[in-house]
């Protein structure tokens, strides 16, 4: 695996946990910058030319299924294709940084940071766009359960 074995000892084949504690934690915080990214806002921006804001419009959510709701079907399915990809991203990323157990803890971390961005008062989107691409990355074969969940909420 890329970047899982650049912590390792050479000499006794062993992790060390400070490091591999410090590597894991900076998967974490990359993971929460990369999940704030505000991709609902920026459409909203771009869509309405800055005239409409997700939180005071439609539901007040600033996630997918407002912008869907509010900006229409084009701009929800751009902006849950970005949520998408951000949270793969960070997965992607906290596996560069600390192996199996990075790409875990920057993928929850994209999803929280997505759910509570710390650029807009902790008010975010609900992360199922962001759960999805997390569960894309990290356990492909429970997809169709989330998918499930995604489609439930974006319903009701």
């Amino acid at each position: 695996m890329p970047g899982s074995q650049t912590y390792v000892s050479r000499v006794t084949g062993l992790m060390s946990p400070r490091l591999s504690l410090a590597r894991v934690a900076a998967a974490g915080g990359v993971g929460y910058l990369l999940g704030t990214l505000p991709s609902a806002h920026l459409a909203a921006r771009l869509a309405s030319k800055g005239r409409v804001d997700l939180r005071d419009a439609g539901s007040g959510n600033p996630g997918a299924a407002n912008a869907m709701a509010v900006l229409g079907p084009r701009w929800g399915q751009g902006v849950l294709a970005a949520d998408i990809a951000k949270a793969a991203l960070a997965c992607r990323a906290g596996r560069h940084l600390a192996g199996s157990a990075g790409e875990h803890v920057a993928g929850t971390a994209a999803v929280i940071g997505h759910c509570y961005p710390i650029w807009n008062g902790f008010r975010g989107g609900k992360g199922v766009g962001c759960s999805v691409g997390q569960v894309l990355a990290t356990f492909p074969a429970y997809f169709p359960v989330d998918l499930a969940v995604a489609a439930a909420t974006a319903a009701g």
